[in-house]
Order: structure tokens, then sequence, then C-alpha cells
């Protein structure tokens, strides 16, 4: 499956970039669908529990017998713009739509402590969509939601810092200020 691109063209509100997909399928200009879970491991999740899924997209004259939605599953590989591929956890959304949100849920099984790979796609349809933000959180039983688990959750991470990798390193100047060593901080982007 080749790369999702990363587009200026359409952006929601102060950002810069958002992730285009596209249908039909061109080399190096279109591809159908973003997989979210190879390059940064997997996601740590509870057993028995309810996430919400939470896409930030915009939708370009899809049209067709599907259309974009988000699913689950292990490596689906290109097949997963194919219909009974991987399991689909939100209704299929089609037309023209500005910016919105496409959500889902997952249940987790006993046992289980890794989220399958979520994946954004075009589903037998042809178009365009664009993708801000993805976030998956813990749906607790009063209804509210806990902290987003992505640490990559936003197409515009230059202007956020991982608050996990900030508490992180909060804690490692504090252990070194206890045993008298300072540090001369540099803040730096690149790998982010």
């Amino acid at each position: 499956m080749p790369p999702p691109l990363l587009s200026s063209k359409q952006k929601y509100a102060s950002g810069q970039f958002s992730w285009r997909v596209a249908s039909p399928a061109i080399e190096n200009q279109n591809t159908p669908a973003i997989f979210r879970g190879f390059w940064d491991g997997s996601i740590s999740v509870s057993p028995n529990t309810t996430y919400r899924i939470l896409a930030r997209v915009k939708t370009i004259n899809i049209v067709g017998e599907g259309g974009l939605v988000l699913k689950t599953g292990g490596w689906l590989g290109t097949d997963v713009v194919n219909q009974g591929v991987g399991t689909n956890i939100t209704p299929y959304m089609r037309g023209d739509n500005g910016w919105t949100y496409l959500t889902g849920t997952i249940q987790t099984n006993p046992g289980q402590t890794t989220l399958n790979y979520l994946y954004l796609v075009l589903e037998n349809c042809t178009g365009e969509a664009y993708l801000d933000e993805l976030t998956v959180q813990e749906l607790q039983q009063d209804g509210s939601l806990r902290q987003n688990i992505l640490s990559k959750w936003n197409a515009n991470t230059h202007h956020y810092l991982d608050p996990i990798k900030s508490k992180e390193a909060d804690y490692m100047i504090e252990k070194a200020h206890n045993h008298g060593i300072h540090y001369k901080i540099v803040i730096h982007e690149k790998d982010d």
C-alpha cells in the first residue's frame, strides 16, 4: 500500500496540513487508505474496554457503493479497499462534507492488551478525503472520555509536543536536579 500524501491543499482551522486519501489509486498520486500502527508500534489498551475512535475528515465527491470508513484489523494490505476485508467500525460517509467527524467504537477482548491496526479507507468508491486528526479514547461507564492514547494524533505534529515525552523529560530533569546534575536544554524537532 503506498503512503498517504501529506497535503496543504485542505486544512482544518489554523493547521497547515492534512493527510489525503483518494480513489481510484494512482501510483505516487492517489492512495485510497491510511494505515495507523506500523511505525509507532503497538498501541497499548486495556482488556474488556470500549474505546471511541474519532477522525476529523473532509470529503470531496465521494460516490459509489461504499464510502469513507474507519476499519480495524491485522495487516490488510491493498485488499483493505474491498468490502468484507477488516472490520468496519463506522458507517460510510459519502458526498461532499466540510470538516466533520467520523466516529466509531471498538470493544477490546478479554486478554487483549494492544489495539489492532486502524485504517481510514475509501472502500468501493471514488473521491477524495482529508484527515486532520485521529483520536482513540477510552469510553468510561458514565459516558465521559479518558485522554487520547495516540502519540501522533494530528497531521500538524510540528505544532505540539507529545505530553508523554514532556512528562518523561520533566522526570529526568527532576531526578538529575536531586543529584546535583544540571542540563542545558535544546529543543529539537527532527524525527519527532
